[in-house]
């Protein structure tokens, strides 16, 4: 037997799973990634950064106009003021305000105008709208502690205008200031010299010595009147000697200027204010003659008149006096020819049960040099008030005698 035929005799020996099929093993790629794919994620990639910096954008855009809106509301300019006088911040309120200056009305004047209006407890501000407003106009009333202490209005700009609200604070100006003074002082107020202020000055005879039928004899001294001033002023003055005179503030709104006295004429004066002070009193006690008092007064007075008038058989006998406590003050002259000052003493009486106390006496005297003559032209008793009383004293307006002593009986 051949080898053919062997094999051909036994074909069935030869299985599938004899057979050995070889599968070719490739190895990973290291090439890139497809173009298409790699450009999409790119795409996106930048569509993301683009649409978060438009939606920032936007929201920047959006919050801008919201806050530009709300600064253009009524609001926000009230609140802003608010917040100006809160952190004393006088020069927004001044730039704000469109204050207009004035010689004696100055910047410094609306600051210190300012810091009067808001002395207070600041954290009580507070502000009302008035019934007043309007869309266009709105007016507010602000406070501290519970009063009322300005207004504010805010007047809203066109569309072209620099700020959305005019702001106009209220000015409340004091009421017209006197001066009382001669006519020879060089007067400062505010620094400012008076003469510069083109004031009108008018006699002040029926003010400083309102019970002069005449004033003939009366010194040159005037009243100047000053308007619209913002606070109480600084008033200054210098005699033509160059001495600093005295200014003193008499009321709320008058001023007065006395000339510099010499201390040994101060006290003659003094002592001759005294003894009119205890003739008067021993006049109205029927310790001395009513013509002898006459004398001492001016005839165009009307304390002349009214001594000359007055009856003082009311009052009860007593056999001695005496006077103690005895004060003067209050010294002051316009001019080298007329002063006054007040006088104030206890008087004492004795009569047949011991010393009895009279009412304590208390007044202000006037006098003028008359050819080279001192005479009386006011004698004005001073009342004291009582400690829950508004005023301490109270000089009477008229010249008016009255009683130095209390009836002894």
């Amino acid at each position: 037997m051949t080898e053919n035929t062997i094999f051909q005799e036994n074909p069935a020996t030869v299985q599938a799973e004899d057979t050995i099929i070889e599968v070719p093993v490739y190895p990973e790629s290291d090439s890139p990634k497809p173009p298409k794919k790699r450009k999409f994620l790119k795409i996106l990639s930048i569509y993301f950064a683009v649409l978060i910096v438009l939606i920032t954008v936007a929201l920047w855009f959006f919050y801008n106009h919201l806050q530009a809106y709300e600064a253009k509301t009524p609001s926000a300019a009230l609140a802003n003021y608010l917040q100006w006088i809160q952190d004393g911040d006088y020069e927004a309120i001044y730039a704000a305000s469109d204050f207009e200056e004035t010689v004696l009305n100055t910047k410094e004047e609306f600051f210190k105008y300012l810091d009067r209006l808001y002395d207070g407890d600041l954290s009580t501000l507070s502000v009302r709208e008035k019934v007043t407003s309007t869309d266009e106009h709105k007016d507010y009333t602000i406070y501290v502690d519970n009063k009322r202490v300005s207004s504010l209005t805010l007047i809203k700009n066109p569309e072209w205008g620099d700020t959305a609200w005019n702001y106009v604070t209220e000015i409340q100006y004091l009421p017209p200031v006197s001066i009382i003074a001669a006519d020879n002082m060089r007067i400062t107020v505010n620094g400012v010299d008076i003469s510069l202020l083109n004031l009108t000055n008018k006699p002040a005879h029926e003010t400083v010595w309102s019970g002069m039928s005449k004033a003939d004899d009366l010194p040159a001294v005037y009243e100047y009147t000053l308007e619209n001033l913002l606070n109480p002023p600084t008033v200054e003055a210098l005699a033509l000697s160059g001495d600093v005179c005295e200014v003193a503030q008499t009321s709320d709104y008058v001023y007065e200027v006395y000339q510099p006295v010499a201390e040994a004429l101060r006290t003659e004066r003094e002592e001759l204010a005294q003894d009119a002070a205890f003739l008067y009193a021993k006049f109205v006690a029927r310790d001395a003659e009513k013509n002898e008092l006459l004398k001492l007064i001016h005839k165009d007075s009307d304390l002349y008149q009214t001594i000359r008038r007055f009856d003082n058989q009311w009052f009860t006998g007593h056999y001695s006096y005496e006077f103690s406590d005895v004060k003067i003050s209050a010294y002051s002259q316009f001019t080298s020819s007329d002063f006054a000052c007040e006088v104030s003493f206890q008087p004492k009486y004795y009569v047949g049960k011991g010393p009895i106390d009279g009412t304590p006496f208390n007044c202000r005297v006037m006098f003028v040099q008359v050819e080279d003559e001192w005479e009386l032209v006011a004698l004005t008793n001073i009342i004291e008030e009582s400690p829950d009383s508004d005023t301490t004293t109270n000089t009477s307006d008229t010249t008016s005698t009255g009683t130095a002593t209390t009836t002894v009986s």
